[in-house]
């Protein structure tokens, strides 16, 4: 994919099942993130683009741009495939 055409799909909004998610690993952050918690909340409320979710991703996840799992349980996810299909969601379909 050209350069370009990646930029442009950094306008793109993602699919408000992909901001719930986002949210719902936010509230479960522990209590001495809530300041950066309330500035990347902030942020989802003025802008719900794909590059405005991985900034907040980048942010909450200090500097890595995959979500941590925080569930020994869940060791097998492959959050590769997890962060491919954040990428390639929008609401249109189209990447």
């Amino acid at each position: 994919m050209p350069l370009h055409a990646i930029l442009s799909s950094l306008d793109k909004p993602v699919k408000p099942e992909n901001v719930k998610d986002l949210i719902r690993y936010m509230k479960s952050m522990p209590k001495e993130q809530e300041p950066l918690v309330l500035q990347c909340a902030e942020c989802l409320e003025k802008s719900q683009s794909l590059g405005t979710v991985l900034a907040v991703v980048h942010a909450l996840n200090e500097g890595e741009f995959l979500l941590k799992c925080r569930d020994d349980d869940v060791s097998d996810l492959n959050l590769s495939e997890e962060f491919d299909r954040l990428m390639a969601d929008t609401p249109d379909g189209k990447n």
